[in-house]
């Protein structure tokens, strides 16, 4: 419940206040404050008291000078809308004419005083009222509507930018619930070497430090390469693309910004932080997965599974590519980068390449691969921000 409302009448002569006030309480069942003053300058401490909300003002313009201070005061914004009631001897051209340009919402001629001035102040009030709570739940969705941007800001970071943009997509057809959905995607699965082993002497807070580091430098390769980072999964992370050339340039670009590093951080004595990434391409489901009101729309099947066991077979720094993704490249790759063996869970010896080795002595196979990777490995900052938000303005940004 908000203070309590005052009406301020500026006369010369004499209103019923007391009667005003009886009568307004029997509207509205609350007190109105009623104060009659013989001037506006008298009202300054009145306008200005914190403690009253002042609905209404009714002057009787007898005095001619009143027109202009009442215009000057709905000139100020703090009263642009505070309603003014006139009351006029006889409404004259002239007369109506100032009461339009000093802003009051309406007049009574003096001759109506009697039988009609509460009935208008009451229409004026109503109207106020009315305003006056429109204007209170426009300002509260307002609040909301800014709480609710900062949430979702908050909550888009937090999520995989694929399902982000597929929810908006639903939202505007207002379908409730991302359906499982199979698809063909590559699949890139890394994680940090020896991580657990560093992270042993290193307090909570320099560990998070230390991924997020790597993380940034992984984060800005994907996203410039039109991929998504499905999940972070402690020292490990998700990501996936659709483009096959996309994404050989992007974990290429990684291994070898942190390969720069590394050579640094080991010359001033260091510790180096590598990854291990395993590359397969493949049919998947996308599905929700969890219970009770608690989801999550993760990536399903063999190819997954695959990936996250050649990562396990790629060397430090490094890494593999499965049998699967060499087939659809459209250059050949020497046996001497070829490897196999048994991957856990699966059946028979698997082959893959050490597509980094490869890379590495045969960077023109895949065009513009050095200078693209170096364009991203000059991205910092602001300039790296500017390049997300282009990235989600883009339809090829984002694989499902």
């Amino acid at each position: 419940m908000g203070p309590p409302k005052r009406i301020i009448f500026i006369s010369k002569k004499k209103f019923p206040t007391q009667k005003i006030q009886q009568f307004f309480a029997s509207k509205y069942q609350e007190e109105y404050d009623i104060q009659l003053l013989s001037n506006l300058t008298e009202t300054e401490n009145l306008l200005f008291d914190p403690e009253y909300t002042l609905s209404l003002l009714v002057v009787n313009f007898r005095d001619a000078n009143l027109f202009q201070n009442v215009r000057d005061m709905k000139n100020d914004e703090i009263f642009r809308f505070l309603p003014v009631l006139g009351i006029i001897p006889e409404a004259t051209p002239e007369t109506l004419s100032a009461l339009i340009n000093c802003g009051c919402e309406s007049y009574l001629e003096e001759s109506h005083l009697k039988t009609s001035l509460l009935e208008y102040m009451h229409i004026i009030l109503v109207r106020s009222n009315y305003l006056d709570e429109v204007s209170l739940q426009v300002s509260q969705l307002q609040e909301k509507a800014i709480r609710d941007f900062i949430l979702l800001d908050i909550i888009k970071n937090y999520i995989p930018r694929t399902i982000w943009h597929k929810a908006e997509d639903f939202a505007e057809k207002q379908r409730l619930e991302l359906n499982s959905e199979e698809t063909e995607l590559i699949i890139c699965f890394a994680d940090i070497c020896n991580f657990s082993t560093l992270a042993q002497y290193k307090q909570p807070k320099e560990a998070v430090e230390i991924l997020n580091v790597v993380f940034e430098v992984a984060t800005r390769y994907v996203f410039y390469f039109h991929g998504d980072i499905d999940k972070f999964i402690g020292d490990a992370f998700l990501a996936i693309f659709n483009d096959l050339t996309q994404a050989i340039k992007a974990i290429y670009g990684i291994q070898e910004e942190l390969r720069e590093r590394n050579r640094a951080k080991a010359e001033a004595g260091e510790e180096t932080i590598e990854f291990r990434i395993g590359m397969h391409v493949g049919k998947i489901v996308r599905g929700n997965v969890g219970g009770n009101d608690r989801y999550d729309n993760t990536l399903i099947g063999d190819t997954v599974n695959t990936a996250s066991r050649l990562e396990g077979k790629s060397p430090n720094g490094g890494f593999v590519a499965s049998e699967a993704v060499c087939e659809r490249l459209d250059f050949d790759i020497p046996d001497k980068y070829r490897m196999s063996s048994h991957l856990k869970g699966r059946k028979g010896e698997e082959i893959y390449y050490s597509m980094f080795d490869f890379l590495s002595d045969n960077p023109d196979v895949v065009p513009n691969l050095l200078e693209e990777v170096g364009a991203v490995q000059n991205l910092k900052g602001a300039r790296i921000q500017k390049l997300h938000k282009n990235l989600e303005n883009t339809d090829e940004t984002y694989v499902i």
